[in-house]
């Protein structure tokens, strides 16, 4: 998931294994900016983010769905939601582009574990960048304070303050 600047969602399609002789779709520029809401897909939008999955096949799903994913070639499909920290991050699934077919417990069970298992990589990737964050800040107000108490040269003082002022509040001027 991603929002634009009017909190519009979109979608991109970031990595994806494809058996052989089904085409690869993430070579596809329309498939790295799909805007739910216009792209056929807003119902997936509700359901996903109340952590409920997607299951079926395409000729059974209501229109919009059917078009988009039938321009694909896909034929049934399981999408389960990734959250990260409780926010809901994005989806993975199954697509299936050579006959329908049903999904079974264990391999939707697989894919829930596989989105669990992202969604907790994904949480552990931002807390470690959280951190990095912190340390480089407090190192900051460390040098901040140092440089209050041992330097005697008060517009020296001023500038290194003022310098990792703007670091540690990530200002342009």
């Amino acid at each position: 998931n991603y929002y634009d600047h009017a909190q519009t969602l979109y979608w991109r399609l970031r990595a994806e294994w494809v058996a052989p002789g089904p085409a690869r779709q993430s070579d596809q520029p329309e498939l790295q900016n799909v805007q739910v809401a216009t792209g056929g897909l807003g119902r997936w939008r509700g359901i996903l983010e109340k952590d409920e999955w997607i299951q079926g096949h395409v000729k059974d799903l209501p229109a919009p769905e059917r078009r988009r994913l039938s321009a694909q070639n896909v034929k049934s499909l399981v999408v389960v939601p990734i959250f990260a920290k409780q926010a809901w991050w994005g989806f993975i699934g199954f697509d299936e582009c050579v006959a329908e077919r049903e999904w079974s417990v264990p391999e939707v069970d697989a894919l829930v574990a596989a989105a669990n298992t992202l969604g907790g990589a994904i949480e552990r990737e931002r807390v470690e960048q959280e951190l990095e964050t912190r340390v480089h800040h407090q190192a900051l107000l460390n040098e901040i304070t140092r440089a209050s108490i041992t330097t005697s040269d008060l517009p020296q003082m001023l500038q290194l303050i003022a310098d990792r002022l703007g670091e540690l509040l990530d200002a342009d001027g």
